[in-house]
């Protein structure tokens, strides 16, 4: 068996927890499908709008609920903003924090989301 620089880099410097954590959260994209799916159920909004470039204020929130829900089950930006172009929706990094900050405001006046956030637990974690 012939070594090779990867088996060595593998050997002497070895992923650490966080890396392992994130590289199989970004090869599993259950949790995101459960979150987009559970939103659309709960908000009554079709997948397909979800993915376009609607700006109604029903579509974005719903969105935005979809960021704030990955964000929370540990989700990175860059990971939000890959499922969601996975999905076939382009979206930035700042698009995702305002997203979540709007998100956190209605949380604030709005009882009934944030029990919805609160008892939200994915299936397949």
């Amino acid at each position: 068996m012939t070594r090779t620089k990867d088996m060595w880099a593998e050997v002497n410097y070895p992923p650490t927890e966080n890396q392992i954590k994130y590289n199989t959260m970004m090869l599993n994209y259950e949790i995101f499908d459960e979150i987009v799916y559970d939103v659309c159920t709960t908000t009554r909004t079709h997948k397909d709008e979800l993915f376009n470039k609607t700006k109604d204020n029903h579509v974005t929130s719903a969105r935005y609920l979809i960021y704030y829900l990955a964000k929370l089950n540990g989700y990175r930006l860059s990971a939000i903003v890959r499922c969601m172009k996975a999905d076939g929706f382009e979206t930035t990094n700042s698009t995702i924090i305002y997203g979540i900050k709007e998100t956190e405001k209605k949380i604030k006046k709005d009882p009934d989301l944030a029990k919805y956030i609160k008892n939200w637990n994915p299936k397949s974690k």
